[in-house]
């Protein structure tokens, strides 16, 4: 039997310092990227995006995965790749997240306290016998994942861990699914003729009822429910916020969910944002009668960014259930397969063209006329 040697005093005060150093490293990405959202608000679309895929996640992590790799599409950690029967790649660098700790300080009877990880058996003893008080709490230490591209999970098979997009034909049914969910949360969604080219649609919370025009094409309907949704899901949990912050949370929750679906998000959303971005921060502005600092209005944004997440993360997987009744996940990993096969069909045409004579006779001419 092969026994662990025991670390000593120093090489654990150098752990502890090198892990003080990366939680200052990952704090000062948050913050950094916070800034940063602060300086340009629209591309807070960009966070929103990224993080309807990782809802699971917190949003510092999101944040932090974001940071390291904007192109991650799902990650685990080293173990949970190896569970599954696959590994990581060698030679690759994860991505650093925080991962919450639950820990444990004893009081000892001279008044000094101790980590009960490193009291000694007769200490901890007397803790498991109610001898000594002990007062938990959750800190964070420095974790590892690796994104799906970094190991040797194959690519056939992406679309059984996550959707990479759903394409147009398939709108109609998420629309429908979409439907079926406001039902499901008392919100009566109906088709109709609003007199107008330029309103897709609207929320009415008294009446809970969702109006979509009715002159809309499969994609737009899809586009314009699920940004209503967004405002229906926002009503109630926020009722004590201000109405800007409700219609901040509510933009950007719907953001999310038309991201989910692989809906591409509009230039003209995007600065539809940033105005309720800017009317919540004028309003908050107004009512301390002074210019709010970057470090307040960072942590204003994390809070509603927050809260965001919140609400997607109680809603999304109900939403998909629903949606997977008119678009079967099996049906779209078929239609991935299928588009995979021909993309790699459409390459090995190309390459027989290439090297067909009669088209290399056809670039020699080419050639010949260009000189």
């Amino acid at each position: 039997m092969t026994w662990k040697k025991r670390p000593s005093r120093e090489d654990r005060e150098e752990w502890k310092t090198k892990s003080k150093e990366q939680m200052q490293e990952a704090f000062d990405r948050i913050n950094q990227i916070t800034q940063q959202y602060i300086e340009n608000p629209e591309n807070i679309t960009e966070l929103l995006e990224f993080g309807s895929k990782f809802y699971t996640y917190s949003l510092r992590n999101n944040m932090l995965i974001f940071k390291q790799n904007p192109y991650a599409s799902y990650v685990q950690s080293y173990q949970a790749w190896k569970e599954m029967g696959y590994s990581v790649l060698s030679g690759v660098h994860g991505l650093k997240i925080l991962v919450p700790v639950k820990a444990t300080t004893l009081k000892l009877e001279d008044g000094s306290y101790v980590m009960l990880q490193d009291a000694t058996k007769e200490q901890k003893q007397a803790f498991d016998k109610g001898e000594l008080q002990g007062t938990s709490r959750i800190h964070f230490k420095i974790g590892t994942v690796f994104d799906i591209s970094q190991t040797n999970y194959p690519k056939d098979k992406y679309p059984e861990l996550y959707a990479v997009g759903y394409p147009s034909e398939m709108h109609f049914g998420i629309y429908q699914g979409l439907k079926d969910y406001c039902k499901s949360i008392g919100y009566n969604v109906t088709e109709t003729n609003l007199q107008s080219i330029a309103l897709r649609g609207d929320c009415n919370y008294m009446r809970r009822e969702i109006r979509v025009n009715n002159i809309l094409e499969d994609t737009q309907k899809l586009s314009t429910l699920s940004h209503e949704l967004g405002h229906a899901l926002c009503t109630d949990g926020l009722s004590e916020d201000s109405t800007a912050k409700k219609e901040l949370i509510a933009d950007a929750v719907s953001i999310m969910i038309q991201s989910n679906f692989g809906v591409e998000i509009t230039d003209s959303r995007k600065r539809h944002l940033k105005s309720h971005y800017d009317t919540l921060k004028k309003e908050m502005e107004s009512q301390l009668g002074r210019e709010m600092s970057p470090e307040e209005m960072g942590g204003q944004l994390n809070e509603i960014l927050s809260d965001t997440f919140g609400v997607y993360k109680e809603h999304i997987e109900d939403i998909n259930k629903c949606v997977e009744l008119y678009v079967p996940q099996e049906r779209l990993r078929e239609y991935e397969q299928d588009k995979q096969h021909r993309e790699d069909y459409n390459k090995i045409r190309k390459m027989d063209i290439d090297r067909s004579p009669e088209i290399n006779k056809f670039k020699e001419i080419e050639l010949e006329l260009e000189a």
